[in-house]
């Protein structure tokens, strides 16, 4: 009953119908098995051509690596696949360097027009992306790319899909990142963020326009997989959503920690061996560079990325990909006091959920060494749950001490974590 609430609240804000698949590589076979039986239905089955962009990311099966434009991953099983065509991506430093902003990105979407008429728009099915280029070195395209893209699809009829697997789910500063890009896609493929990547879960949510053929027209949609719709991972999907909306954890990204990671990568930016350092959200990858005037980069064989991992930076080459958990905090205030230490080490964000009278705290210690908080409620503690954290050692609720209304936090260095603070049942006449 959760599941089926859950997505029914997903679905009307979204108007799509939602199917939930066990595992998050199957979502683009579900995609292929809807695109065909759409156009089918529509009478038009020549159009069985997907148009993708190069250096996109789509999952590693014979399917999502042929619609993905990593060339490194072609070779390996003979792809792609027939009935695949790729353009080029929206890269600016990487293969607009020195051309006019305006021109490089009209270009590129051109490109995928160019494509169509090339193939011929009564053969092409559809056009996928991810609205930022995750895996790809999070290539973040401007504000018109996409509702360009919008209007090509829309012109020729061809179906838009938008792969959502790494923007879903609040890291754009939204829900989803078509949201953040303005476009109105067909399908929308998930993962990932659905879970918080605790237990495996994919989906795909297929817009109206297409449902209506789908079921209306065609019946039972014969598809599944092994675990589809399991009911252990749409239970974790449904606390973790529900968590995120308690959290306000979308609207975080947007208000507070997303532009305070765009100042920060502003300031990089000024860096002469930085060549671009662009954010979406709680998203971005600094490129790393040798000569940022003249656009060389470093040897692939120097792997400047794994170079510079003490700066956190994943095990990639370039750009250095950066995304943080959607609940990181900056300084903030907290009851009118500073939620740090007073030397900056120990941030806190607090959120409050005032229907259940509980609070969710949000820290992190990036610092070198242990240090303690000390934080007031306006009632007394009884419970403190931990819900996540970071630093596999011990269980930090071994560090938390609880004094009527004063909660003690140690943090170990380099520590993050969530926690959930439930209010004593307050007795008869009592001001708590």
């Amino acid at each position: 009953m959760a599941t089926s609430g859950m997505r029914s609240q997903l679905a009307q804000e979204t108007r799509r119908r939602i199917t939930f698949l066990g595992i998050c590589l199957a979502v683009i076979g579900l995609v292929l098995t809807a695109r065909v039986g759409y156009w089918q239905l529509r009478g038009e089955p020549a159009r069985n051509v997907i148009v993708g962009r190069w250096n996109g990311y789509h999952g590693s099966t014979v399917a999502g690596a042929s619609l993905g434009g990593m060339k490194a991953m072609h070779p390996i099983g003979g792809l792609p696949i027939p009935g695949v065509e790729h353009v080029a991506q929206p890269y600016k430093f990487g293969e607009g360097f020195g051309e006019d902003e305006e021109t490089f990105y009209a270009r590129c979407a051109q490109e995928i027009e160019d494509r169509i008429l090339a193939v011929g728009p009564e053969n092409v099915a559809a056009f996928i992306g991810e609205p930022v280029q995750g895996a790809g070195g999070v290539i973040i395209p401007p504000a018109s790319y996409w509702p360009e893209i919008q209007r090509i699809c829309d012109r020729h009829g061809v179906l838009l899909v938008s792969d959502e697997v790494i923007c879903g789910f609040g890291r754009t500063g939204h829900w989803f990142g078509c949201e953040t890009f303005g476009f109105r896609p067909d399908l929308m493929t998930f993962a990932k963020g659905v879970t918080s990547g605790y237990v495996p879960l994919g989906g795909v949510m297929v817009g109206d326009r297409m449902a209506r053929v789908l079921i209306d027209e065609g019946g039972e949609f014969n598809h599944g997989y092994t675990y589809s719709g399991h009911p252990v991972a749409c239970a974790v999907a449904v606390a973790n959503i529900r968590l995120i909306q308690q959290l306000g954890l979308v609207q975080h990204v947007h208000d507070d920690v997303g532009p305070y990671l765009a100042e920060g990568f502003a300031k990089l930016r000024q860096h002469p061996l930085v060549g671009d350092a662009e954010t979406c959200g709680l998203m971005g990858a600094p490129l790393l560079v040798q000569d940022k005037t003249q656009g060389t980069t470093f040897p692939d064989a120097l792997a400047i990325c794994m170079v510079c991992r003490g700066l956190s930076f994943p095990e990639v080459y370039e750009p250095a990909l950066l995304s943080p958990r959607l609940y990181i905090g900056v300084n903030t205030t907290f009851m009118g006091e500073e939620g740090y230490d007073g030397r900056g080490r120990a941030h806190l964000a607090v959120k409050w959920d005032e229907a259940g009278r509980q609070a969710f705290i949000i820290g992190a210690n990036p610092g070198a060494r242990a240090t303690t908080v000390e934080l007031e409620f306006p009632w007394s503690v009884a419970k403190v749950e931990l819900l996540d954290w970071n630093v596999p050692r011990f269980r930090p609720t071994e560090r938390v001490e609880v004094r009527n209304r004063k909660l003690l936090w140690t943090f170990d260095r380099d520590e993050g974590m969530l926690m959930r603070v439930t209010p004593l049942a307050a007795p008869a006449g009592s001001d708590d």
